[in-house]
């Protein structure tokens, strides 16, 4: 398909989305030069949108937000774009408190059924929503704080929070998003290079816990001769039994002191613990260090739905246990910063993500198979 503009977008997925709705007939064709009215051709009639105000994406929202008005129409729109697990809480949260508004409790159901496929799959998704709010709501409230949070020196940061918290919710289900995450060339042969010379590799990742599997079987991190460990309730009870059965294994398995250690020998496990249940786990100082050591001698260990301050909390655990070890921390995009930092050695891999964690690295490469010479 021939897309009749060039996009640039601030991430791939970004970029995305937008040429996949104008290989349907959703054409965007940017920002008209007032800077504030964005234009959309929908099957060759353009349709113009006043954006009022942008909540930007952060690592604790997980989502982004835009509040437009449709000239056309003078409807006041709230759209917004997010991962799967907070947009879905949302969108339950308003479906319990008025079912009215989502007679998509099907929708929900299908939606969450092809989430869950798509994550299966590999791919990365996202949760679209809208909400369409009142003339009267945006006069007489979402106006005068969207003025204050804009000229106010003092507290902006708490009115564009309250702000974010007045647009985004009542959300309406738009659809879900499946985006391929391809790998890198090498990055399979570079994985296994790792394990085979002893190094213990974990992957940190936002994404789902199937799609973190998924990636992780592609890229040679796990194979069908591990044992995958799921930690992912959300339960303190249930993750204290998983930590304790896990220590169990490294014990029985493997002289955790080290005397009899290898290399070359790692207990057979591959622990898969989500963002959820980290944020559970790390408020217990002992399970979090019992975690940890045990996590030390296992195969592998693939953490998803982690934001970057998650990140750089794991590299910091690992170098607490294991002082006479070198942490090394790889990434490619904004969110691997923080990680990058709080490493022994960084590494950033400029790239389509950009060139942020290239800057904040100690060593920048254009590949991930560099690496090998390293």
């Amino acid at each position: 398909v021939v897309l009749p503009y060039h996009y640039c977008a601030e991430s791939p997925d970004e970029e995305a989305l937008v040429k996949a709705a104008a290989t349907q007939g959703f054409v965007y064709e940017g920002v008209e030069s007032d800077g504030v009215t964005a234009c959309v051709c929908i099957s060759g009639q353009k349709h113009r949108y006043e954006i009022l105000h942008v909540v930007e994406f952060n690592s604790d929202r997980k989502r982004m937000s835009v509040l437009v008005k449709n000239e056309q129409t003078g409807e006041y729109v709230v759209y917004s774009k997010g991962a799967d697990n907070v947009m879905l809480q949302i969108l339950e949260t308003t479906s319990g408190a008025d079912a009215s508004k989502n007679d998509d409790n099907d929708d929900l159901s299908s939606a969450k059924a092809h989430l869950h496929e798509f994550s299966c799959s590999g791919l990365r998704t996202l949760v679209l929503c809208k909400r369409i709010v009142s003339p009267d709501l945006y006069k007489n409230k979402i106006a005068p704080l969207k003025e204050r949070a804009n000229t106010e020196l003092n507290n902006k940061e708490a009115l564009h929070e309250q702000l974010a918290v007045v647009l985004e919710q009542d959300f309406q289900l738009v659809g879900v998003t499946a985006i391929e995450d391809r790998l890198q060339q090498g990055v399979p042969t570079t994985i296994q290079l790792f394990r085979d010379a002893g190094l213990q590799v974990w992957m940190l990742t936002g994404d789902k816990v199937e799609t973190a599997v998924n990636i992780g079987f592609s890229c040679s991190l796990i194979d069908s001769s591990l044992e995958l460990m799921m930690i992912t309730s959300k339960d303190l009870e249930e993750i204290t039994q998983q930590v304790n059965k896990l220590a169990k294994l490294v014990t029985a398995f493997y002289d955790p002191e080290g005397t009899n250690s290898s290399l070359q020998t790692k207990v057979p496990v591959a622990i898969v613990l989500s963002g959820a249940a980290m944020e559970v786990l790390f408020t217990q100082k002992e399970l979090t260090s019992l975690f940890i050591s045990a996590c030390i001698w296992v195969a592998a260990v693939i953490c998803s739905r982690v934001s970057p301050i998650q990140k750089a909390l794991i590299v910091r655990q690992v170098r607490q246990a294991c002082p006479s070890k070198v942490t090394l921390a790889i990434g490619d995009g904004a969110n691997d910063v923080s990680m990058i930092r709080e490493a022994h050695v960084g590494v950033g891999i400029s790239g389509r993500e950009g060139t942020q964690a290239a800057r904040s690295s100690d060593f920048s490469i254009a590949r991930f198979y560099f690496l090998k010479r390293m």
